[in-house]
């Protein structure tokens, strides 16, 4: 299809050249060429690209180079998406993808949500990943406390919850507890008072020093 108007296109510079058609009907069939050559090759642009630079669409501005091996093409798989937005301090895994890794329960979902500052839109789905940006550096510090306040967040919502393996995590975050990069997080992001009411509770008992984080409450 590509070819015949592309002939088509091409035969009417050839013919204005030779002269073999009058000026204004030259002009018309010049116009109404170029807009079918003109039409075809935007709607058929993003295929074109792929065919010459064999890269595939992954979601809307994402593309990838497909690997293969003697059994064919491989899929890109979720870990290199993921990497994409988490390495290098760019952001972390919430929800119970974290719930998980952290022992909490023993429920997993399909579903893997994700922080992230290597974002250009507020929020993404790339198959069955959400990403949500948040502004941060997602050191470990960072990460140990928006760990903890997530928990918090979704406490009453987490099914199977081991209260255990919860109170050894409570105790050890209380540990590393760091106040100053807390504020920070708080001045990014939005939580229920009634969250921030309980990271106080939980984390008073291990006296831990809390007074520029209660003036926020």
């Amino acid at each position: 299809e590509f070819d015949v108007i592309l002939d088509k296109f091409l035969e009417a510079i050839i013919l204005t050249n030779s002269g073999f058609v009058e000026d204004k009907s030259l002009i018309i069939l010049l116009l109404i060429n170029f807009v079918m050559f003109y039409n075809y090759f935007a709607n058929e642009l993003e295929n074109i690209i792929y065919y010459v630079f064999e890269i595939k669409k992954l979601s809307k501005g994402i593309y990838y180079f497909p690997k293969e091996n003697e059994f064919g093409e491989i899929p890109i798989s979720d870990r290199e998406i993921i990497c994409k937005y988490i390495d290098k301090n760019k952001g972390m895994f919430v929800g119970y993808h974290l719930y998980s890794n952290l022992k909490l329960t023993t429920q997993v979902s399909k579903k893997i949500n994700i922080y992230t500052s290597n974002l250009e839109n507020q929020t993404r789905n790339i198959k069955n990943i959400s990403l949500n940006r948040v502004n941060l550096r997602f050191n470990e510090i960072t990460k140990k406390n928006i760990e903890m306040l997530d928990v918090l967040e979704n406490f009453n919502n987490i099914e199977d919850l081991n209260y255990n393996v919860f109170y050894q995590y409570a105790k050890e975050y209380s540990n590393s507890y760091n106040e100053e990069s807390l504020i920070k997080i708080l001045k990014v992001m939005k939580y229920k008072k009634s969250t921030l009411s309980f990271n106080v509770a939980m984390v008073l008992p291990f006296s831990i020093p809390m007074d520029s984080f209660s003036t926020l409450l």
